[in-house]
């Protein structure tokens, strides 16, 4: 969950609900764009003021997420049936068989652009790229080997 804050570090008089706060962010006074107009500006306050500058939590991506991977072309990376056979990204919308969970490798924790992880598809199999690379991307393997470590390279964060 995500309270907003006033940008002299007091928290903001609007707050959420609920027992857990994850973070606090800049909530007071951002200048958004607004429906008036395709290039009109308001000062508006709320969480969902601070959320954009919290988006992703500044990358922050633990071992044991959930992710999805989308395509240049818009669409979702599919282990059909959850896993078993050759990945595709054929999808318009994420759901259990495009969602895959990020392991890192050799620990846990947040996970940096350069870790190794794995990524296990619905069914518990792990993606596999063949040969290493080169060939083709399954969600059939039980067990993690080298064909199944990937590496993070977090791009335009």
């Amino acid at each position: 969950m995500i309270a907003q804050r006033r940008v002299w570090r007091k928290r903001a008089l609007q707050r959420p609900s609920g027992r857990r706060l994850d973070l606090f962010a800049p909530g007071s006074g951002i200048t958004s764009a607004y429906h008036t107009g395709d290039s009109d500006t308001a000062s508006k306050n709320g969480t969902s003021m601070a959320s954009p500058h919290v988006d992703n939590n500044g990358g922050s991506l633990e071992s044991g997420d959930f992710i999805s991977l989308q395509a240049s072309n818009g669409r979702y990376m599919v282990a059909e049936d959850g896993g078993g056979s050759t990945l595709e990204a054929n999808r318009t919308s994420p759901g259990a068989w495009e969602t895959f969970r990020i392991w890192k490798i050799g620990g846990s924790g947040v996970i940096h652009s350069g870790d190794s992880i794995a990524l296990q598809s619905s069914n518990g199999k792990y993606v596999a790229a063949e040969n290493g690379g080169g060939g083709e991307v399954n969600a059939n393997r039980s067990s993690i080997g080298p064909w199944e470590t990937l590496k993070v390279s977090f791009v335009g964060w």
